[in-house]
Order: C-alpha cells, then sequence, then structure tokens
C-alpha cells in the first residue's frame, strides 16, 4: 500500500504539472479541468503522506487506547452492526501492515498503532475539505464539495475499522493480564 500511494501521488503530481504546462501554452479548456482534477488528486495524496508523516512524531505516550477520545462510545456498536463491519473490515487495507501484526508487536503495542491509524484518518479527514476553498480560484464548487466528501469519507471508513477493532485488542490485553 504504501508503494503504491508514493507512485500514484508521483504520478498526480507530474500530470498536474503536465496538464498546467499544455493549458499553460494552449489555453485548452480541456487542459484546464485534466489540471485542476489532477491538482485536487496531488493535494488529496500529498495531504495524507503528510498528514501520516507528522503524526508518527506523536508520542506512544500521548496515544492511550483508554484515553476518553480513543475510547468507544454507546452508539457505536448500532453503528457497525447497521454498517455490518464485521464482513468487511479485513479487506481494508492498511499502509503500515506490519504494525497491526501480532508476530512483530504485542498487543498494547498494536492499540496503540491504531490509535495512531484513527487520529491520522481523523486528521485527514478535517483536511478533505480543505479543495472547497479552491473553488474560490478555479470555480466550480460542486465538484470540490463532491470529491471533498468522498475523500472525507473513504478516510472514515479506516477510523471505523480501528475504532470496531480497538476495544477487542484492549479485551484480548485485559484477558492476557487476568490469567497471569
Amino acid at each position: 500500500m504504501r508503494k503504491l500511494m508514493h507512485i500514484l501521488t508521483v504520478a498526480f503530481v507530474l500530470l498536474t504539472v503536465v496538464f498546467y504546462a499544455v493549458y499553460f501554452f494552449t489555453e485548452s479548456v480541456a487542459a484546464y479541468s485534466v489540471f485542476v482534477t489532477f491538482l485536487t488528486f496531488s493535494y488529496h495524496f500529498l495531504m495524507r503522506l503528510t498528514v501520516g508523516f507528522f503524526t508518527g512524531f506523536i508520542p506512544d505516550k500521548l496515544l492511550n487506547p483508554e484515553n476518553k477520545w480513543f475510547s468507544p462510545k454507546k452508539s457505536e456498536k448500532k453503528i457497525y452492526k447497521i454498517l455490518k463491519v464485521k464482513k468487511w473490515k479485513g479487506s481494508v487495507p492498511a499502509y503500515y501492515h506490519d504494525a497491526f501484526n501480532v508476530e512483530k508487536h504485542s498487543l498494547k503495542e498494536i492499540s496503540v498503532s491504531m490509535c495512531v491509524a484513527e487520529l491520522t484518518h481523523e486528521i485527514i479527514v478535517v483536511f478533505s475539505f480543505v479543495p472547497i476553498l479552491f473553488s474560490l480560484k478555479f470555480g466550480e464548487p460542486a465538484v470540490f464539495i463532491i470529491t471533498s466528501f468522498v475523500a472525507a469519507g473513504v478516510d472514515m471508513i479506516f477510523v471505523v475499522v480501528q475504532r470496531y477493532n480497538r476495544p477487542r485488542i484492549l479485551r484480548l490485553i485485559e484477558l492476557k493480564r487476568n490469567k497471569i
């Protein structure tokens, strides 16, 4: 997943530059539309990599899985049943798959990695709406609103998976603790 994200980011940035050059030299409306599209894609991919990079510097001690922010809310179980999270959660890709590997990390480390992943995607959800401001320069606010909501929705999938799985990991930690 990491390699794919990096390849796509570079490709979108390069395509943004190419279509800006085509537009600059030809003033083609089609080239302009494609330029703006790739500019938006570039923003979304660069922003995700940047947010992920910076959340990697948050000290683990600040990412306590039992913190109120990361604790499950009363209504979540109902939402998870409605969304049928149990059926599809295993098919969601991970950027750092090894961070959730029980053979390489303790359950406590995995629970902290889940907090990092959740927080990263929550921040990305917020930044997904920045392109709406692009409409001030480029027009067509509906396009930017739709893409922002779709991008935020995709990242909410990752938040839901972390919030669904973390209580189960914490229960396993507790079960192991009680066996000792």
